[in-house]
């Protein structure tokens, strides 16, 4: 994909959520958010719901990595 104003390409980005309930819901998102940041990921948005039980959603981008396809497996 290319930006029609200056012709240089646009980021591509692939994306994740993370969705947490209970009492230990703020906690669970945090451990997964540090855990996703060392995977290159980026919380993007996120929404807390206080009722009960409490609920927790966040939104991660990364930029898009392509995966070589693994070898087909032959067996004998």
């Amino acid at each position: 994909m290319t930006d029609d104003s200056t012709g240089s390409k646009l980021p591509e980005w692939e994306y994740t959520w993370f969705h947490a309930e209970g009492a230990d819901a703020l906690n669970d998102l945090m451990r997964k958010a540090n855990s996703l940041g060392k995977q290159g990921w980026e919380m993007v948005n996120f929404a807390v719901d206080e009722q009960k039980p409490l609920t927790t959603v966040a939104f991660f981008k990364r930029p898009f990595q392509e995966v070589e396809p693994q070898p087909r497996r032959r067996f004998l």
